[in-house]
């Protein structure tokens, strides 16, 4: 049990270090360099959300014999004279 803490002590810090230095290296970014990561990370934050709400309301149609039920292959002959 007192590894665990330690292990989720030891991951915390690592990401407020990350998070700190990451804030560090956007400070030293010139101004427009700064508007544009800025942007990007909007955008990056609305693309992992869009796939997240994907993933997670994603829901296969599967019957009791574990196959995807509703779509099937079908072949149409056509009758003769047509």
């Amino acid at each position: 049990m007192e590894v665990m803490k330690m292990n989720k002590q030891f991951v915390s810090k690592m990401l407020q270090a990350k998070r700190l230095e990451y804030e560090a290296f956007r400070e030293i970014l010139p101004e427009s360099l700064a508007r544009r990561v800025e942007n990007l990370e909007r955008k990056l934050v609305n693309i992992v959300r869009e796939c997240l709400e994907i993933i997670l309301c994603y829901q296969p149609d599967v019957t009791a014999s574990g196959t995807k039920a509703g779509i099937r292959k079908i072949s149409i002959e056509q009758e003769e004279g047509q």
